[in-house]
């Protein structure tokens, strides 16, 4: 069902640039700077924009929903779109949602700046003025510099406003002022709209969905913003809603697919439920050395999970007493069942495994389990009548003095629970002969599913799975969760089914190796040449002696009016603007201005603190010479447009600002923390050319498509049986067919290449190497390597970096190809190994449709024809 979606429409409109990613920056200026965007956060922001001010179609007043997956950070999209409407004139906000414990958490996400998980800059600037975040039980409390929110549950709002109390919301409220509602959760409000209705829905009709409609339709202007990660499109009823409302889907299958989640496994077990909550508790302490092992600060978290509050009591007070009176025995019977599991990849084995082989003793794992799951490590979460103290503890459960490590719960934090350090959900109930598996249990798994993040050598895959493809390192079981039940194959069968359909477990596929070909590992190159890369190093900015370096222009434009006391601006730049005027033109430096002008404008916008600045120019010694010198503003001229003949200085305050904050984007757009080093380093081909594993997913909507298909199948449109070609490193492809098109190029020309080189070897980069682009030392695996050697014993190499691309290259992709083009042009990629040199080269990214330029290109800079 994805023909006349607007999310389909504006996917398209993405993919061929129409849609600018230059999100304005009063939302990056303003979001907690502990939190970056994400490239999806920052699609659906720009999304948004590009339908706010643009849309020709849009329908008022405007509805839009975001689908997106649990755990990839919907609530910082919230706090994004507030400030972008704020700055369009929005003050009121209604934030609703389903369940108390997610009010509680979004407050403290909105306004307590203690909290860890605060989302908002410690202070918030728009158009120079400080705006104040403000909690609200009605909008007659409202300020005019404020972001006003009122939290409520969907049915505290309807009851609120048609049972009035003094200090409360009313329906006139929303006459008066045009509003924001923010809708989490977004599917619970969807009662009226269900085909098949609950008995419970069918109630809810003439109550809270009723009073969502008629507050956003109360006037034209409102805005109605829905979040949720769990929507029923095969309802006829719900896709005719919000088909022209979805304006950005990312869905649990993308978000794991990007690599932002864990990896979900399905543990099955014959034991007892003491047995099956001992197995949780020691393949969580094994998690936890793996982790210190490798300097990572982790406390694992285990879920057990119960059928009824009755029964998680009882669990409770069973697992207390199992810590209390666990003895070596008791370890020595589960080490003995992880003896008798054949699969060697099994986590309880591999638990058992890590222990003997780094000398832990039975004897300590006892008493660390005593000490560590203790009674004042575990919380019971059961009811919504909980205390506010345990509110906190679940939710914030990966703070470093928060000792929590058990958690034992129904169904209430199913939803709104926000915890990254979640390994492991025992489910308590069940028998082998009945239970399916709950809505609720996927969507909890899912939750369950949010990545741990660590770094190791490369800060840029902090929030990244790392280890898909090295199955065995240590560091993959903190990439994994795993759900405990009892054995039951129906049981797990539906569940894998309700997961694969969500998308955060892996749809049925296969796992293709990759081999080195034999006749490759016994050449010279292979057991002694050496592939080179570059690092990502921190920009010290030592050539920075100026704005004009970052590229600050040196002359701004601005118009005032007359004949007022403060500065009216019909647009600064607007050529047109100017023709249409008979103003004379007066020209003024900012270093001519009052100083202390210039730094008042400047302490409007917290950019361009003295410690701020200092980071993207370490020359500079004072504000006043940022003001002053020739070097930094002091030079720009200010071409100011003006019926008078001379310029009260007071007047163009506001321009002013205005500019400062052109030159704080364009600081901004131009600077980075890192840069790619110029000078490359060595890595052995034997090492780092080995096996590969590939897991290959069967496509979503079923159809065939080229990546995962073999060179030689049948149904490839660039066929090629590549086990025979010795310049083919691997013994096969299965990539996308634009990389297909690239390797049957090669074959098709390679008489002509060993006319001229005698070595020649195509080697895929599957997680062979990564680069970094001298500017801003982004990331960036280039798909292909090629190596053209003379075959000498003193030899000379060309290193080939090749990107095969198909369609249109996207906006954000167009710096990896500048990148490529640059390398050969920059100093110090000539680089010598053993007496043997190596020209390293970046070519264009390659498409079949413009093959014959890329072949030219090809030519120029390796001094061939093919």
């Amino acid at each position: 069902m994805n023909e006349n979606k607007l999310s389909t429409e504006y996917d398209s409109l993405e993919k061929r640039g129409h849609i600018s990613k230059d999100i304005p920056s009063l939302i990056f200026d303003n979001i907690n700077p502990k939190f970056q965007l994400r490239k999806y956060q920052i699609s659906a922001i720009s999304r948004f924009v590009e339908y706010y001010e643009n849309e020709p179609e849009k329908d008022f007043p405007i509805q839009l929903l975001f689908n997106m997956a649990t755990g990839s950070g919907k609530t910082l999209i919230m706090v994004a779109l507030m400030l972008f409407l704020y700055d369009k004139g929005y003050r009121n906000f209604v934030f609703f949602v389903d369940k108390t414990n997610i009010i509680r958490k979004t407050i403290d996400n909105f306004l307590n700046i203690e909290s860890s998980k605060y989302l908002f800059n410690k202070r918030i600037f728009i158009d120079g003025k400080e705006v104040i975040l403000k909690k609200v039980e009605s909008f007659s409390e409202s300020s005019m510099n404020a972001i006003n929110i009122n939290f409520s549950t969907i049915s505290g709002l309807h009851s609120k406003l048609n049972n009035p109390k003094e200090n409360s919301l009313i329906y006139k409220d929303f006459e008066k002022e045009k509003t924001v509602f923010i809708s989490d959760e977004a599917h619970h409000i969807n009662a009226l709209t269900k085909k098949n209705k609950s008995k419970e829905e069918e109630e809810n009709i003439t109550s809270w969905e009723y009073t969502v409609n008629k507050l956003v339709n109360y006037r034209k202007d409102n805005v109605l913003l829905e979040f949720t990660a769990t929507i029923d499109w095969e309802d006829e009823f719900i896709f005719n809603k919000y088909k022209s409302r979805a304006i950005y889907e990312y869905d649990l299958r993308k978000f794991r697919e990007d690599k932002f989640s864990k990896d979900v496994f399905l543990i099955q077990s014959n034991s007892g439920l003491k047995e099956r909550m001992l197995q949780a508790v020691i393949i969580s302490q094994y998690r936890r050395k793996v982790a210190e092992n490798h300097k990572i600060a982790l406390k694992p978290v285990i879920m057990m999970k119960s059928k009824t509050i009755k029964e998680s009591q009882a669990n409770y007070q069973k697992f207390i007493k199992l810590i209390e009176d666990l003895k070596i025995t008791d370890i020595k019977n589960i080490e003995k069942i992880s003896k008798d599991i054949s699969d060697d990849d099994n986590i309880l084995k591999k638990a058992f495994l890590y222990f003997e082989e780094n000398n832990i003793k039975l004897s300590d794992i006892v008493n660390e389990i005593k000490i560590e799951f203790s009674i004042e490590r575990l919380v019971e979460v059961n009811s919504n009548e909980e205390s506010e103290q345990k509110q906190i503890l679940v939710n914030t459960l990966e703070e470093i003095d928060n000792e929590i490590r058990v958690v034992f719960a129904v169904d209430k934090l199913n939803e709104g629970w926000d915890v990254l350090n979640l390994f492991d959900i025992v489910r308590l109930y069940g028998t082998r002969d009945s239970g399916k598996p709950t809505i609720q249990e996927a969507q909890l798994v899912g939750r369950g599913a949010r990545y741990f993040p660590f770094t190791l050598d490369n800060k840029d895959e902090k929030y990244l799975r790392k280890f898909d493809e090295e199955e065995n390192h240590p560091l993959r079981v903190i990439e994994q969760l795993h759900f405990h039940s009892i054995q039951n194959h129906r049981y797990i069968s539906e569940l894998r089914k309700a997961l694969i359909k969500s998308g955060i477990h892996k749809d049925t596929g296969r796992e293709i190796t990759l081999k080195v070909k034999k006749s490759f590992s016994e050449t010279k190159f292979f057991k002694k040449g050496v592939i080179w890369k570059n690092k990502r190093i921190i920009n010290k900015r030592e050539n920075v002696n100026s704005i004009y370096d970052v590229g600050v222009e040196n002359n701004y434009k601005i118009s005032i009016e007359s004949g007022l006391s403060f500065s009216q601006i019909s647009g600064f730049g607007d050529d047109k603007e100017r023709e249409k005027s008979k103003g004379k033109i007066i020209n003024k430096k900012i270093c001519d201005l009052p100083v202390h002008l210039s730094r008042k404008a400047l302490d409007k916008i917290p950019f361009f603190n003295f410690e701020n600045l200092n980071k993207f120019f370490p020359k500079i010694e004072s504000i006043e010479e940022f003001i002053l010198h020739n070097n930094y503003l002091g030079n720009i001229n200010l071409e100011i447009e003006s019926d008078e003949n001379e310029i009260d200085s007071n007047k163009i305050f506001d321009k002013l600002i205005q500019v400062f904050e052109n030159i704080k984007n364009t600081i901004r757009a131009n600077s980075s923390e890192f840069e790619g080093s110029k000078e490359f380093e060595a890595i052995p081909v034997r090492t780092s050319v080995v096996e590969k594993k590939m897991y290959i997913e069967k496509p979503k909507d079923g159809s065939e498509q080229e990546f995962g298909l073999s060179m030689s199948s049948e149904s490839n449109r660039a066929k090629l049986d590549l086990s025979d070609k010795n310049w083919y490193v691997y013994n096969d492809d299965y990539g996308t067919d634009e990389e297909k098109y690239l390797v049957r190029l090669i074959h098709d020309n390679i008489v002509k290449f060993e006319s001229k080189f005698k070595e020649i070897y195509l080697i895929r980069n599957q997680k062979i190497l990564e680069i970094y682009d001298f500017k801003k030392g982004r990331r960036f695996e280039p798909d292909y390597l090629l190596f053209l050697g003379n075959g000498k014993a003193k030899a000379d190499y060309y290193q080939i970096f090749i990107e095969p691309k198909g369609g249109h290259i996207e906006e954000g992709d167009k710096w990896k190809e500048e990148f490529l083009l640059e390398i050969k042009e920059e100093k110090g990629v000539l680089n010598l190994f053993e007496d043997d040199k190596y020209i390293i080269v970046g070519l264009p990214f390659f498409q079949e449709d413009k093959k014959l330029k890329f072949k030219e290109i090809f030519g120029k800079k390796i001094d061939t024809t093919f």
